[in-house]
């Protein structure tokens, strides 16, 4: 007995949406009517955070994140970042999981001693997703503090942070050289 042809696709876009990512896609191999129920846009909100709709709108990039299909959106979130909060903040949803991961910039953070040229340089990298990085030049001390609202966070998850750096190479006892950025 073929199941998708007795139940109404509005549920076969409920069971589907109660599955992962990942399960949607291998549905919409099976047959031509569950195609149509896993590629709905019905099916990849639900796979969307909650709150996707106030997060695209604070990006420079809003006009086409809005037009697209929920399922398209989902994998433009999924695969690239998109920078909100006036350039300072990314947004990406984690490759693994497809939950939401923030990037602060430098100039999003307060850094010890961060205006001070003699110990920092602020400059532009081709591989950065931020306008500007903050470059270390000589420091005794790093101290660097960081803030988001608590609107960003999700109840009931756990939360890491770490710290992207550039990896550097000792070139002599006081030099050091540029290797690769993050």
């Amino acid at each position: 007995m073929d199941f998708t042809r007795i139940l109404p696709e509005e549920c076969l876009c409920l069971i589907i949406s109660l599955t992962s990512p990942a399960d949607a896609c291998r549905s919409a191999m099976v047959c031509p009517a569950l195609r149509s129920a896993a590629d709905s846009d019905a099916v990849w909100e639900k796979f969307l955070p909650c709150d996707y709709k106030s997060i695209i709108l604070e990006s420079s990039s809003s006009a086409k994140l809005v037009s697209m299909g929920k399922k398209e959106l989902y994998f433009s979130l999924f695969s690239h970042h998109i920078l909100i909060q006036n350039g300072t903040m990314s947004f990406q949803l984690e490759k693994g999981s497809g939950k939401k991961c923030y990037m602060l910039g430098a100039r999003a953070l307060s850094i010890i001693w961060g205006d001070t040229p003699f110990y920092w340089t602020w400059t532009s990298q081709p591989h950065s997703r931020f306008s500007e990085v903050a470059e270390l030049k000589l420091v005794w001390w790093l101290e660097v503090k960081g803030r988001i609202e608590t609107r960003f966070l999700s109840l009931l998850l756990s939360w890491y942070l770490k710290l992207v750096k550039v990896k550097a190479r000792r070139v002599n006892p006081c030099c050091w050289a540029q290797e690769q950025y993050y």
